[in-house]
This record gives structure tokens, sequence and C-alpha cells, in this order.
């Protein structure tokens, strides 16, 4: 079933690449979260935006917070890295204030798994604290990690995350932002060597008593459907699942996909979660439906045809009004936009099944 997607801004990319630094290359895959006003969040926003802006009547019902990526050279480098910066936008995404130097940036340091990479960041908040969930790269390999902060500008990183979900290289990796029954649940994506057939860059889902961990891999939930007309497909998690009332919630996620002649699209897709039906031995079962895809790449900022690389990238998620917001890579170079209609998104999610719907 089609979903009525509106692109905001036009179309147009909301973070686009500036200057001939930090992020000059690229600004793709960004994540955003909806702030609600509230004493402790106005502590939190009132030094980076400043008093008077405080006051906008547009930021009157919340405040969405971007850890956007920068992709490009920093002062003094010498290699090129991926770093984080700070946007502030209105909750209809209208930018607000962009900060000029990163906020959180690799460490630089050698032996260190994020020495050139803090990629794919989705950000939740839990009891007022901020993390980062994030594939740290150091050149060659990638893990999943986590950075943490009260103030969104002074980060402690915990990379790699502890747990055997490190076994393997991993990302795409976000939680529940509260315990369902008792336990903290993270999505997450192995892939790398150990994975040489695409098909099985999965989703799968692991818990942990502690929200930094150790977290423990507790199985597959989500395969790539196969397409006909495609050589192959996986998925990956996308921004924190919503809540829909007990233990259910909306997942946006991304199917990945090559062609055969070689050019890759990535497309948002959308599944429903319910942890009532967990089972350790089918943990997949918590996966009650599936709805592909709900968006695609059309415009010219999501298309990108001198890397034959399509995107839709969902990262972030929330809801304003009657609308679901999300926030998304676009052509892997930019940072897009798009509402659609909450409820007739999840009443086609609901309609739907766990069949391929490609065949």
């Amino acid at each position: 079933m089609n979903i009525p997607v509106e692109r905001l801004n036009n179309g147009k990319p909301i973070i686009a690449p500036q200057g001939d630094g930090w992020e000059s290359q690229g600004t793709a895959n960004s994540c955003a979260l909806l702030l609600e006003r509230r004493p402790s969040i106005d502590r939190v926003l009132e030094p980076i935006l400043g008093s008077s802006a405080m006051k906008d009547s547009r930021l009157r019902d919340g405040v969405v917070v971007s850890l956007y990526t920068g992709c490009g050279v920093f002062a003094g480098d010498t290699v090129g890295t991926q770093s984080r910066g700070l946007a502030i936008f209105t909750p209809a995404m209208e930018l607000v204030k962009r900060l000029a130097q990163p906020v959180f940036r690799p460490s630089m340091e050698s032996g260190k798994i994020d020495a050139l990479g803090i990629e794919d960041a989705r950000l939740t908040m839990t009891d007022d604290v901020f993390h980062i969930w994030y594939c740290g790269y150091d050149g060659k390999d990638g893990a999943a990690c986590v950075a943490h902060s009260r103030d969104l500008i002074n980060w402690r990183r915990v990379a790699p995350l502890p747990g055997n979900i490190n076994d393997t290289y991993n990302k795409d990796h976000v939680i529940i932002e509260r315990k369902v029954a008792g336990k903290w649940w993270m999505l997450h994506r192995p892939w790398g060597p150990r994975f040489p057939d695409m098909r099985d860059m999965v989703i799968r889902l692991a818990s942990a008593d502690d929200v930094l961990g150790p977290w423990t891999d507790c199985g597959e939930i989500i395969r790539g459907f196969q397409h006909p007309g495609r050589k192959t497909m996986w998925v990956g998690a996308g921004p924190a699942p919503l809540p829909l009332g007990g233990d259910r919630f909306l997942l946006l996620y991304h199917t990945g996909s090559y062609f055969q002649d070689g050019h890759r699209q990535y497309d948002a897709c959308a599944a429903i979660l319910d942890f009532s039906r967990f089972a350790p031995e089918h943990p997949g079962a918590i996966v009650t439906r599936r709805l592909e895809p709900i968006m695609t790449p059309e415009t010219e900022w999501e298309k990108n045809p001198k890397l034959k690389l399509d995107i839709v990238f969902p990262m972030g998620a929330y809801r304003h009004g009657k609308y679901l917001m999300m926030v998304y890579g676009a052509g892997d170079v930019y940072t897009c936009a798009a509402r659609m209609p909450f409820d007739a998104l999840v009443e086609a999610v609901e309609r739907s099944d766990l069949s391929n719907p490609y065949l």
C-alpha cells in the first residue's frame, strides 16, 4: 500500500556539506531526536541556543536535536574522518542553529576502534542522559560503540561495547529507549568478512541488564526478502523504535540491495515489534508485521548516479501532531526529512503480513 509521503524543505537537504574542512565531503545519515520542553532539557539547550532563541514560539512544543554526520578533513589532520556536528531544529524540521565545530570526533588514537569514524550514529535519551550508538571505524574494522552525555557537548565513549555482539564487525545498532520485561533491548546488524553472502546481514536482537552492556546476542529477527529483479538484499535497523502502547513498537528500517549491474539502492521500510511474544528459542516471534517499502529514492538528492547509489536511509523518527517525522540519509551525501500520517502508516503496517512482497 502506498503511504502519502511529503518531503520537507521542498525535497532539498536539511543538512548539506559546507566549507572545505570537517563537513565538506558529506553529511548523510544524520540522527535526530525530539526533546520535549521541560526544565532539565532547557538547562541543556540554553547554553547552546542562547536565552533569546529559547523563547522562539516555534520551539514551544519541543526541540529536535541532530548529531549530524560531518565527513571531511579536520584542521591539522592528514586523513579524512567522520565526526558528529550539532544542529538544532524546530519540530517541523526548520533549522534554528548549526554549530561551526563538531561536538564529537574520532579518537584519532592508534589502536582505537573509532580512530577514524563515528559512523551511522543513532541518538536516544534515557533519564536525561543522551546516548550516541555508533559504528566505530579504524580504517579497516568496525564495531558497535556508544558515547553518553548530559549536555550534548561533552561525551564519554564506550568503544567497543562489551559483550558478544562485537565478536564480529557490527553496526546499525540502536536500543529500545526503556526497559521491557526488565531488560534493555538492542537491534544490531553484524557484517564483515564473516558474512560473504550479504543476505546473511540481518537484524538481530540483543539484551543487557545495563544500558552500557555487556550486550548478549539473542538471535536473528529480520532477514531481507529476496527480489527477483535484484542480485541480493539485506537489512539494517533505523532509529529507535517508537512506542505503540504496551510492549509494541514501530520500527523503521532499511533494505539495501544490489541490482544485476552493480547499482545499489536503499529503501525505507517499517515493521511492528511485540516484545510480549519474545521467546529465547524464537526471538523473531516479536516481529508481527512488515511493510516494504514505505519510501524509495526519487529526488536528485536521493539519487547518486556518480556512485551508482540511490539512498533513503532512515536515521531519526518522532511523532509531531498527526505525522511521523523521518530524518534520513540521502544519496550518501545529504540529510533530508519527510513526514507521513502516523495513523495511516501504522494501519498499513498492521494490514501487512510477513510474506515476501516482491514475489
